[in-house]
């Protein structure tokens, strides 16, 4: 039962995965704001620009998560205020589909990082001459990735329950639940009462 419980949820998550990467690609025709939930530092957004657009911010609009989601692609950003003192350094690893990023920008200029990211970041050198900059991890990844990972197991169980059936009849077992039907005439397993042909 709870193989069956697992599986219905998987194919559950791959709907709701399929339609969230689907809703991506829509524009609408109604403006760039289509609908918007909660406050600007809680809050879910879909709209034109960004397709899904979600904040958890604090009351400055600094620091918090902010994730966008637009053209099959998702951008998880995490924004933290720091001290320049002992800055790591930035880096991007970059294999396509998915991407890890951190990366430094004044905090008085964070709004042009969504209009054109030309000239936003700052190497290591211009963070530690800002008393304060704002640190920025970003991961980044093609909605297909996550699409292919919740499949794996629905496709794997739909591949491999024929198969198991199969070796289960050639060796004079019940197909779903394996029991030993070698002196059974009934026609039922009286394991779990599948018939059995």
């Amino acid at each position: 039962m709870t193989r069956k419980v697992v599986t219905a949820l998987s194919i559950l998550a791959l709907v709701i995965v399929a339609l969230f990467w689907a809703s991506t690609y829509v524009n609408s025709l109604f403006g760039k704001r289509i609908f918007f939930v909660g406050t600007p530092e809680v809050g879910v957004e879909w709209s034109r620009a960004a397709s899904w657009f979600v904040t958890l911010i604090d009351e400055d609009y600094q620091n918090g998560f902010i994730g966008l989601a637009h053209r099959g692609r998702c951008t998880i950003m995490h924004r933290r205020i720091r001290r320049s003192l002992n800055l790591g350094r930035p880096f991007d690893f970059d294999l396509g589909p998915l991407a890890v990023r951190r990366r430094f920008i004044d905090h008085n200029d964070v709004w042009r990082e969504f209009d054109g990211r030309a000239g936003v970041y700052l190497t290591r050198k211009q963070a530690q001459a800002l008393p304060t900059i704002m640190a920025v991890h970003l991961i980044e990844f093609d909605i297909w990735l996550v699409f292919v990972f919740v499949a794996v197991y629905p496709a794997a169980r739909m591949i491999w329950i024929p198969i198991r059936r199969r070796r289960r009849r050639k060796r004079g077992l019940c197909p779903s639940c394996g029991y030993d039907l070698t002196e059974n005439t009934s026609g039922v397993c009286p394991e779990c009462a599948t018939g059995v042909a």
